[in-house]
């Protein structure tokens, strides 16, 4: 069957749209649906080519193309005052109450996508490390078992262990926690001393499925230099070098694997020793930003582009008593789609400045208790 032409996937959500404060309300019955992150990608492909941020003046926004309308009845304006200015996940975050409320009728582009038959949740709820929007606290213990706390919104509960058998990486800084297949939950990256890379999919309670997805890394072995995040904006995680000779090379994530290696910058020599790169959804449009700790003690953003980084500016300063170590986590706490800053204190408590995209305030203590963790890479955030 033919997908409906542009004008008609527009009647269709003029249709819907005047029943979505009564469905919002719970006034009217509507069947209860939910679809994966891979099922809503596929819905704003046919609607927007998958731009998130698209606004054409056809007085619908975003991938998934929403009227004003129907996102301030399902509640977006708590992330943005329209569709494409909030990120990939907050439309599809709305986008589930707009297919519970009216059911996938609500797109004229759901036949063929499986919208209307796909129940799973694309961003489960409960303790599935980022899968409910709040970054999660992950630490990697010195007997190689790894423990998570539950990211409250404004700190960590639940402390409990996840995995066992990381010794190896226990003095290095080789594991990252980000969402590598889209799913909505983090997954385990890890580079290996032999230079190949394994990964581990997020369970929601550990991981599981242990493979190598790619092999030939072993310049990154001792080094801080191969960073994992979503760079391009799709959901995926993509794999980010800083090479010897100052340049970035930029992988892109596949969901099993990475492809498509390129340079996409250059000049970043004097960060080669040390952690002080970092990346992050600072912005909060869904493509991970270029974080840098300057030895002024100043911090540097560079915005995605999707395919590299741009507009080179200071949004911060005062951390120069962090550039010597590796004490500072960005990641997004608050679960409003910004990345924050958490610092890990000399004396174990944890500093939370929540991110305004683009600079952090609000600082305050969130946690005590991580004195061990003070001199090295074992505590990160994952989301």
């Amino acid at each position: 069957m033919a997908l409906p032409s542009r004008s008609a996937r527009r009647l269709t959500l003029t249709a819907t749209a005047g029943t979505a404060l009564v469905c919002a309300l719970g006034l009217a019955s509507a069947p209860a649906n939910a679809a994966s992150v891979e099922t809503w990608d596929k819905v704003a492909q046919c609607e927007s080519t998958g731009n998130w941020q698209i606004d054409t003046g056809n007085g619908y926004y975003g991938g998934l193309q929403i009227s004003l309308a129907t996102w301030n009845a399902f509640g977006g304006q708590a992330y943005a005052a329209y569709p494409h200015q909030a990120t990939k996940k907050q439309q599809i975050l709305i986008a589930e109450k707009i297919l519970a409320g009216q059911g996938a009728g609500a797109w004229g582009c759901a036949p063929g996508t499986g919208l209307s038959t796909d129940k799973a949740k694309p961003y489960p709820d409960g303790n599935d490390l980022t899968g409910d929007g709040k970054a999660d606290l992950v630490a990697l213990e010195s007997d190689g078992s790894i423990t998570a706390a539950d990211g409250t919104g404004n700190g960590f509960s639940n402390y409990h262990k996840i995995a066992t058998g990381f010794g190896a990486h226990v003095n290095a800084d080789r594991l990252n926690y980000v969402d590598a297949d889209g799913d909505g939950k983090a997954d385990l990256i890890g580079l290996e001393t032999n230079g190949t890379i394994t990964l581990a999919k997020g369970t929601g309670s550990g991981f599981t499925n242990y493979h190598t997805i790619s092999s030939g890394y072993g310049d990154y072995v001792n080094n801080s230099r191969l960073k994992a995040a979503d760079i391009t904006g799709d959901g995926k995680a993509d794999l980010l070098a800083v090479e010897s000779d100052g340049s970035l090379t930029l992988a892109v994530g596949t969901g099993n694997g990475f492809t498509n290696f390129h340079k996409v910058a250059t000049g970043f020599g004097e960060y080669l020793t040390g952690s002080r790169l970092k990346l992050a959804d600072v912005t909060g449009d869904g493509k991970a930003d270029l974080i840098a700790l300057e030895n002024n003690g100043s911090l540097t953003l560079a915005t995605s582009t999707g395919d590299g980084f741009t507009n080179y500016h200071t949004i911060s300063s005062g951390y120069g008593s962090y550039v010597n170590n590796d004490r500072l986590r960005f990641g997004d706490i608050t679960g409003d789609g910004k990345a924050d800053i958490l610092a890990v204190e000399t004396d174990g408590s944890l500093t939370l400045g929540t991110g305004t995209g683009d600079g952090f305030k609000d600082f305050h203590k969130v946690a005590t208790g991580f004195g061990t963790y003070v001199n090295d890479h074992r505590l990160q955030l994952a989301g």
